[in-house]
């Protein structure tokens, strides 16, 4: 019953740029709390700070709503590289190492890692309900969802990933209001609860 997989990538690229004036800005640069690109002129007291950044997803999809229980099966996978000037700068000491034939400089490996984001999601029943004047009727969805956040350090002995967060949510999507859904989740690793309403969400 795989005929009716469907497979979604995207590839986000954006940057993100600060600039900042007075002796705040002087006293960042002497921090050095920004690995980015960055362009200081003391002796006007400011300072551009830029960085780049690079996701790559991919989501495989296998139902679409069609019968009341279990047909919506959703997985999801995605990689996050929150700052370009680190990986280019570990991608290019990584090359120099190998070229020379050495080690590989853990730090180097560190900064390559991407941040990775698992995601599963089950439809758990399809919602029916009439109106009491009965003018329109309201479908909607019950999802359960599961999302693990996994984290690569190098400097342990075992160097298996970790997993950083796990959270569970369950979804309603809200069909009288378009794209929107009902969520409530729980995080294992902040252990908090919420229950949300969102638009514009897949």
């Amino acid at each position: 019953m795989l005929f009716n997989l469907r497979r979604f990538h995207s590839h986000p690229v954006g940057t993100v740029l600060t600039a900042s004036l007075g002796d705040s800005s002087m006293r960042s640069q002497r921090e050095d709390w920004f690995a980015g690109i960055n362009f200081c002129r003391p002796e006007n007291k400011c300072a551009l700070l830029g960085d780049f950044f690079v996701s790559l997803s991919c989501t495989a999809q296998h139902g679409n709503f069609q019968r009341f229980f279990f047909d919506l099966t959703r997985a999801h996978a995605r990689l996050d590289f929150p700052s370009g000037s680190n990986l280019v700068a570990g991608a290019a000491r990584l090359a120099q190492d190998l070229y020379k034939s050495q080690r590989p400089d853990l730090e180097a490996v560190q900064a390559v890692c991407p941040k990775v984001t698992l995601s599963f999601q089950q439809q758990v029943i399809l919602f029916f309900f009439v109106s009491l004047f009965h003018l329109s009727n309201i479908f909607g969805e019950f999802s359960f969802r599961v999302d693990s956040s996994l984290a690569f350090d190098l400097t342990r002995r075992d160097r298996c990933p970790q997993v950083d967060d796990t959270v569970y949510s369950l979804e309603y999507a809200l069909k009288v209001l378009g794209s929107a859904k009902a969520v409530a989740w729980y995080s294992s690793k902040n252990r908090e609860a919420m229950v949300e309403l969102r638009f514009f969400e897949t």
